[in-house]
């Protein structure tokens, strides 16, 4: 493949698709020898980079599934790690749980403990849950619907 005559024998770059390359940086650093926490600290951007701490909390919210998403497609070693970082951050909240665990049961992510905070956490805030998602929305039936929704969720 790289020495006969396809296009990856003349490439320089090799593309790895899905994967930010703050991502991917990390996977290397660490599977290296570098601490998590360091590869972390010297590769993400900065809370002083955001204008705001809600900025902050979703970018690295962003980059930890992320990275847990890859190092779980590339069976990393330190991928209890992150699953440790995303709950213990204190940045999963009623306005995002759902979209996490959505992402993690639409992905063939193995993290089954970060699936189960995420659905304690549902059950524990049903009600507060259902009264953001149906905001702006009076109708009972509507309600109803979102409860179900979140019931489905818990099934996964």
């Amino acid at each position: 493949m790289f020495y006969g005559q396809l296009s990856e024998a003349t490439k320089t770059d090799v593309p790895i698709n899905e994967i930010e390359s703050d991502i991917f940086w990390i996977l290397l650093l660490c599977l290296y020898g570098e601490s998590f926490e360091n590869a972390m600290n010297d590769t993400l951007r900065k809370p002083s980079d955001f204008t705001n701490e809600e900025e902050y909390k979703d970018y690295h919210l962003s980059s930890l599934i992320d990275l847990l998403k890859t190092t779980d497609f590339y069976d990393a070693g330190f991928k209890d790690e992150v699953e440790d970082k995303i709950i213990d951050c204190n940045y999963i909240e009623v306005s995002n749980v759902c979209d996490i665990l959505i992402h993690l049961n639409s992905n063939t992510c193995q993290s089954t403990r970060l699936k189960s905070y995420c659905k304690d956490y549902i059950s524990k805030n049903k009600e507060i849950i259902i009264n953001q998602l149906s905001e702006n929305r009076e109708n009972e039936h509507e309600r109803s619907r979102i409860s179900q929704y979140l019931d489905s969720l818990l099934l996964d």
